[in-house]
C-alpha cells in the first residue's frame, strides 16, 4: 500500500472534492478548500466529462428530480453504479461530475441564491458521505487523494477514461426510473 493521506483525511477530502465539485458544476462560487493542483485537475477532469456526456442531461431529466428527492436518487444510482464492486479512480469522478450537473439541473429551474446553494450543500454532502462511505478503503489502498491528482495528471487521452460509461450509468439510471416509476 502506497502511503499518503491518513485514513480520516479521506473522508474529510471526499466531502471537500464533493463541495467543490457541486459549485463548480453548478457555476456556484466555488469554495478555497483545496490546493491549487487538484483543483486544476478537477476543473480540467470535470469540464472533459461534462463536455464527453452533454452535462449528463438526459440522463438527469429522465428522473424527474428535485430538491425533494434528489439525494436519495443519487444514492440509489451510484450504489448501481457500483454494483459490480468495481472500483476506479473514473468512476469516482463520475459520482462527483454527475452529482453537480444533477445541482445544476435543479438550479436552473428557478431558485434563489439561498436554495440554490442549499442544493448545492444538500447535494455535495451526499456525493461526499456516499464516496466516503463507500470508497475510503479502496482509496486509502490506492495511496489516497494525492494519487487521485496524480492517476488523472498524467492521463493523456481523457475521452479514453469515459469509455464505456454510458452503459454503466444508463443501467444506475434506469433501476432508479424503474423504481421511481413503480411508485
Amino acid at each position: 500500500m502506497k502511503s499518503s493521506a491518513s485514513a480520516p483525511a479521506i473522508p474529510k477530502m471526499a466531502e471537500n472534492i464533493a463541495y467543490y465539485s457541486v459549485c463548480y458544476v453548478a457555476k456556484l462560487e466555488s469554495p478555497e478548500i483545496l490546493d491549487a493542483p487538484l483543483r486544476q485537475t478537477l476543473d480540467r477532469m470535470l469540464d472533459s466529462m461534462i463536455s464527453e456526456n452533454k452535462g449528463f442531461t438526459n440522463y438527469i431529466t429522465s428522473l424527474n428530480l428535485n430538491k425533494d428527492n434528489c439525494c436519495v436518487s443519487l444514492r440509489n444510482i451510484f450504489a448501481e453504479m457500483l454494483s459490480d464492486q468495481r472500483l476506479n479512480w473514473g468512476r469516482i469522478l463520475t459520482i462527483y461530475c454527475f452529482s453537480g450537473c444533477t445541482a445544476k439541473h435543479l438550479i436552473e429551474k428557478g431558485c434563489s441564491s439561498e436554495v440554490a446553494r442549499q442544493i448545492a450543500r444538500q447535494i455535495a454532502r451526499t456525493c461526499g458521505d456516499f464516496v466516503s462511505c463507500e470508497m475510503s478503503t479502496w482509496i486509502e489502498e490506492q495511496g489516497g487523494w494525492d494519487e487521485f491528482r496524480n492517476y488523472f495528471g498524467q492521463q493523456k487521452s481523457e475521452s479514453s477514461i469515459w469509455s464505456g460509461w454510458h452503459d454503466l450509468f444508463r443501467k444506475g439510471i434506469d433501476a432508479v426510473s424503474s423504481a421511481v416509476s413503480v411508485r
